[in-house]
């Protein structure tokens, strides 16, 4: 089993030197898989562990060169191999692990080293189920953990990141532009659009909270003037086109978000 990183964003070492060292022990270990997992997963983490390991080498190289189209982007293709609860979530996280085509995010090397932990934390999940348990899958639940924690570990980097408009399109990025933004335009846009509720995947009260929470904080700390232009309050809703869905809970939930956000907008313009 390839050895997880300590990945606890609030009692790691955020040195510039001990997080390049983190993130060249975790690409090291990308590259050096055994594979030992069901047949149906090795697939997905060949395809992901070559995608994030030339990404991360070449600071965002697929944005300025021929990158491999990645099927696990389609959460189709993944309810097939994985079936529907599990699928959904690998799909979603190739579209977190996008993220590091986006020059900007790649130069982020907490971030890189954030997501390459994380997918080792993913791949031991399977290798262990693998082992020790004849030859399964992991428990679509383990999976769940695994990416929630490092979700809410690291908002705070998200929520900083999309504000200023420097973050790369991520689960959390997506997930808010679909409740505070125009819908985007163009051709790259289209995996973004089917992306766009990835968040309700992982969305509940606790989460919720702490959302809210930091961007009022950002508002608080840095005032209008970080705000992106996108950010123009346009939906309450998310894109028709979306391949997964909010429950009435979760919707409920972020509009709790966009009216606390705005109600704290409106009070320190005024």
């Amino acid at each position: 089993m390839v050895q997880e990183p300590e990945i606890n964003a609030f009692s790691i070492d955020r040195s510039e030197s001990a997080l390049r060292e983190r993130l060249e022990l975790s690409l090291w270990r990308i590259e050096n898989l055994e594979y030992d997992i069901h047949e149906k997963a090795r697939e997905y983490f060949q395809t992901e562990g070559s995608l994030l390991s030339g990404r991360i080498r070449t600071e965002g190289g697929g944005q300025e060169s021929a990158e491999p189209e990645d099927p696990f982007l389609c959460h189709g293709y993944c309810r097939e191999i994985f079936g529907r609860e599990m699928g959904n979530l690998m799909s979603a996280w190739s579209y977190e692990l996008r993220r590091l085509s986006e020059p900007a995010a790649c130069r982020d090397i907490a971030a890189a080293a954030a997501e390459a932990e994380t997918l080792i934390q993913i791949y031991n999940a399977f290798e262990e189920a693998y082992l020790e348990d004849k030859g399964s899958l992991p428990r679509a639940e383990h999976i769940k953990d695994i990416i929630y924690s490092y979700i809410y570990d690291y908002s705070e980097g998200f929520i900083s990141g999309y504000l200023r408009g420097t973050a790369g399109e991520g689960i959390m990025e997506t997930g808010l532009s679909a409740v505070f933004t125009e819908g985007p335009e163009g051709e790259d846009c289209r995996i973004r659009a089917l992306h766009a509720n990835d968040l309700s995947l992982f969305l509940g009260d606790r989460l919720g909270a702490r959302i809210l929470e930091l961007l009022k904080n950002e508002l608080r700390n840095h005032g209008k003037g970080i705000l992106k232009p996108v950010l123009k309050g346009a939906y309450e809703t998310v894109p028709g086109d979306a391949e997964l869905s909010y429950s009435e809970r979760q919707q409920r939930i972020l509009v709790k978000i966009r009216t606390g956000f705005m109600k704290e907008l409106q009070e320190i313009t005024q």
